[in-house]
């Protein structure tokens, strides 16, 4: 399957800090466009190994906008998908 958008996004730390910005990416697109091309890249599940979390999983887990969520508890949600 071809996408409109072929992305490969190389992120430059290891661990949660390096997936921070990739979450924060997956999880506005889930919350703003769901049925658009981001979030069904990021839905196949062959893109996924122990290395890489399913973002898509941990982007459901952060409180929504106006939820009044913290950076300290998005990095908490994605530090857990990491282990």
């Amino acid at each position: 399957m071809e996408h409109a958008h072929p992305v490969r996004i190389e992120r430059p730390l290891d661990g949660a800090a390096g997936l921070l910005p990739e979450l924060l990416l997956v999880a506005h697109y889930l919350w703003r466009v769901p049925d658009g091309d981001v979030v069904r890249f990021y839905s196949e599940e062959r893109l996924y190994s122990e290395e890489r979390p399913d973002l898509m999983v941990a982007a459901t887990e952060l409180p929504e906008p106006g939820e009044r969520g913290t950076l300290p508890g998005v990095y908490a949600t994605v530090a857990a998908a990491c282990r």
